[in-house]
Parts: C-alpha cells; sequence; structure tokens
C-alpha cells in the first residue's frame, strides 16, 4: 500500500493551503525466476565425448523484468545459451528462454553438479541439480582395417580387397 499527499499554498485568496490525500494499493513487485527441470540427468557418456544437449527453460513467472546476470555450471558439465541472449540478459514477466546443457566426464563414475543462475534483485541463484555417469573410453585400438598396421603380408582383408579390384578391372574391360 501507498500512500501520499500534495499540497498547494497560494498566495492568493485561499485562506488555507488546500491538501490532497490519495492511497492505493497493489500487487508488490516481484522476480521471480524458475528453471524447469529442477534437476537433470545426463545418463551415461564415455570419458572424451559429450552427452546429447538437454534443454533447460528459464521462466520469469514475476511481475517485473528479471535481469540474469551470471550463469555457471559446474565441472564436467557446460552450458549453451539456446534462445537466451547474451548475458546479462533480461526476462520479461511471463516470458522464458532455454538453456542447453550437456555432461562431458574427466573421469569414470557418478558426476554431480549444478547449473546456478543468478538474478539481479534475488538474494540466492537458482539453481538446477546435474547429474551423470563418466564411462571408460572407447577402445579404438583394434578392429577396421586389419591392413592398417602393416605387419601381415597375408592380411586376408588385403587380399580380398586386390581380388576384388581385379574382378571390378575385368568386368570393366
Amino acid at each position: 500500500a501507498k500512500t501520499g499527499r500534495l499540497q498547494i499554498v497560494s498566495t492568493g485568496t485561499t485562506p488555507a493551503p488546500l491538501e490532497v490525500r490519495a492511497q492505493a494499493s497493489g500487487p508488490a513487485a516481484t522476480i521471480a525466476l524458475s528453471a524447469t527441470p529442477d534437476s537433470m540427468n545426463l545418463n551415461e557418456v564415455r570419458i572424451g565425448a559429450q552427452s546429447a544437449p538437454a534443454v533447460l527453460t528459464l521462466a520469469n513467472d514475476g511481475t517485473v523484468s528479471a535481469v540474469v546476470t551470471a550463469i555457471e555450471a559446474s565441472p564436467g558439465f557446460a552450458f549453451e545459451r539456446g534462445s537466451c541472449a547474451a548475458l546479462p540478459f533480461s526476462i520479461q514477466p511471463r516470458g522464458s528462454c532455454t538453456l542447453t546443457v550437456r555432461f562431458a566426464p574427466g573421469s569414470t563414475g557418478a558426476a554431480t553438479g549444478s547449473v546456478r543462475v543468478q538474478v539481479s534483485g534475488m538474494a540466492a541463484p537458482v539453481e538446477v541439480a546435474l547429474q551423470g555417469n563418466g564411462t571408460e573410453e572407447a577402445d579404438v585400438s583394434g578392429g577396421g582395417c586389419s591392413i592398417s598396421d602393416g605387419r601381415s603380408p597375408t592380411d586376408p582383408t588385403l587380399w580380398t580387397l586386390v581380388l576384388l579390384a581385379a574382378l571390378a578391372l575385368l568386368a570393366r574391360h
């Protein structure tokens, strides 16, 4: 609730100052930024790789613009702006924007962390719990074409390719 007073003083014929009092009330201006979902599981990811992006929505349920001043992610997790503007940015009342969150493990095992969104005028950041699980790096040392190591002249893959090439040349001739 707000009250106000207006006083008009004149040197003219009015004997006393004229006074107008007013009183009004209305909803207080609020900043209410929320994040959906409030936690994210980014599943299992091999070391050296990263998870598929997961979408995080920031919504302003308040009555005034929410000014986002900083966004931080715990180690092993990262975010990209998505539809949110570059920092600092405002989200209008009843407005929203999205971030994408990824997990890129540095070690095996369970990982937990958070994305923290700091908003001007809010004492505590909006926080979203994150979790993921790092698994062993993919073994890319074997498999594929066996001629890549060049150690065996009797490599069956090599002779199969030579035979197929000769047949292709004969067929074209």
